[in-house]
């Protein structure tokens, strides 16, 4: 949904089902931001943002049901550039993804 919304906004999206299918297409392609979930299957978001920052300086927003601060904390903490809480506005997303740019 996130990807439909923001290709509307005018954002050329691309989308993932997995950490391992991001780490697949970021081994092929070049983005220029990334919007992370902490959960997925298989490898978790905190996971997958260690291994990302070790070779890519790409902004980060991560998008989470998990509101507790010690979350939040910790994915600013690993290289998050920005933490949005679900539920959010579509709108506010794309105004964060502008920003970001």
């Amino acid at each position: 949904l996130i990807s439909i919304y923001l290709t509307r906004e005018g954002v050329e999206a691309d989308s993932c089902e997995s950490a391992e299918d991001g780490v697949k297409k970021l081994s092929r392609e070049v983005y220029d931001l990334v919007i992370l979930d902490i959960n997925l299957p298989g490898m978790d978001g905190f996971e997958f943002l260690q291994r990302f920052r070790k070779d890519y300086s790409t902004p980060v927003i991560i998008v989470s049901a998990r509101e507790a601060d010690e979350d939040i904390v910790m994915g600013l903490g690993i290289g998050a550039d920005e933490f949005v809480v679900k539920p959010f506005s579509p709108r506010v997303l794309a105004a964060r993804v502008r920003a970001i740019f």
